[in-house]
């Protein structure tokens, strides 16, 4: 099993799906100002189809992100992080190879600033001290290679003010981004802490009512039929012949109903909640012989009640065709839901998505399949 990391992305699903068009616009802004800077400095250029293999390399990172990004891809793993910077710091070495013999000015050379972009763009989903790491390691290569340039500048500086002007705009980005981002997990760290302890009050402050409301069910069972049957008795003043017969069935009906309630698992509320008067008992879709439902964490059972109520809440959704059903695996339990749709794949997917895309980020090997007209999605799950 995948293990979480601490990443923005991770800690809080559904605010990082805000960073998605951001990200967009970021691999965008990093292509659009790689051309640019190559026109505006054109005239140092020396070797123009090393320039353009250069802007290749930045474009190829930014693909890689804009697709890694994407929420039904989530998470975005270290080896995209890593594959992306190394895109960066080839574009930079590029960069530099194609002006060797004319650059006049450090400054204006977009290579070190591209490689600090990246950085801010892994924010959201990366954990902070990754995103400093490689930043140092990109901008001592960006200082390298400013060192490497010192003879063929137009002014004469140590060699040492050329590095830092270089490395700068890496490391400002790089750790001002990684700073940012502890913050942010900070905050949510602290909101997910106070959520619980809310959490956990008011369902101390409920256990009294709940209790009230399960005697005041198995009441209502016992003036049902227990307290007639005992009428019927005593009106009589004896015991018939059926009344053994009575009396066992009476026993057995209230006997099922008392396990039936038992066997029941959130997951089984969730689904009959979700499904309300659409299709018969929760039972009926819900296929867990071992409650293993109870493993979920609190983020997991979160994540999969929100996206059982958007199946059923979808009007494309038929009631009758969906059914869950969890298993016990050699690594640890795995789940499938299944839903069928009168709608076309592209509008499901597109609805679904950031439902989908939080199932992804809280279990692991999450894949989601659409054959119309049934949406399968699997996912895996240790103990919690």
């Amino acid at each position: 099993m995948i293990a979480r990391e601490q990443t923005v992305q991770q800690s809080d699903p559904v605010g990082a799906l805000a960073a998605r068009s951001l990200t967009l616009l970021g691999c965008l802004g990093m292509v659009v100002y790689a051309i640019v800077m190559t026109v505006v400095n054109s005239a140092d250029i020396d070797n123009v189809g090393v320039a353009i293999v250069g802007i290749g390399m930045i474009v190829g990172a930014a693909t890689l992100i804009a697709v890694a990004a994407n929420p039904l891809r989530a998470p975005l793993n270290r080896g995209v992080h890593i594959a992306a910077m190394g895109l960066g710091v080839f574009g930079l070495a590029f960069n530099a190879a194609s002006m060797w013999q004319g650059n006049a000015f450090i400054r204006d050379d977009w290579g070190p600033p591209m490689l600090g972009f990246i950085s801010l763009l892994m924010v959201p989903y990366r954990p902070p001290r990754e995103i400093a790491i490689l930043g140092a390691l990109a901008a001592v290569f960006a200082g390298f290679v400013a060192a490497l340039e010192v003879g063929i500048l137009s002014t004469d500086l140590p060699v040492m003010i050329y590095v830092i002007i270089a490395a700068t705009p890496v490391l400002a980005m790089s750790f001002g981004g990684a700073v940012f981002a502890r913050a942010v997990l900070r905050m949510v760290h602290r909101w997910h802490s106070r959520a619980s302890s809310a959490v956990s009050a008011l369902a101390n402050e409920r256990k009294a009512g709940l209790a009230r409301s399960v005697q005041q069910d198995r009441v209502t069972i016992l003036n049902r039929d227990v307290v007639p049957f005992f009428a019927a008795v005593l009106e009589r003043g004896g015991l018939l012949g059926s009344d053994r017969t009575r009396a066992s069935e009476i026993s057995e009906s209230i006997r099922r109903l008392m396990v039936a309630e038992v066997d029941r698992s959130w997951l089984d509320l969730v689904v009959e909640q979700a499904a309300g008067a659409t299709r018969g008992p929760a039972t009926e879709a819900v296929h867990d012989p071992e409650r293993l439902a109870v493993a979920m964490s609190t983020d997991q059972r979160t994540a999969v009640r929100a996206a059982i109520v958007a199946i059923f809440g979808h009007p494309a959704f038929e009631p009758r065709g969906f059914d869950v059903r969890i298993s016990r695996t050699s690594a640890g339990y795995a789940t499938t839901i299944r839903a069928d749709f009168a709608a076309g794949e592209g509008g499901i997917r597109a609805d679904l998505a950031p439902y989908l895309a939080v199932l992804r980020v809280v279990f692991s090997h999450l894949h989601a399949d659409f054959g119309p007209p049934t949406l399968t999605v699997r996912f895996s799950y240790d103990k919690h």
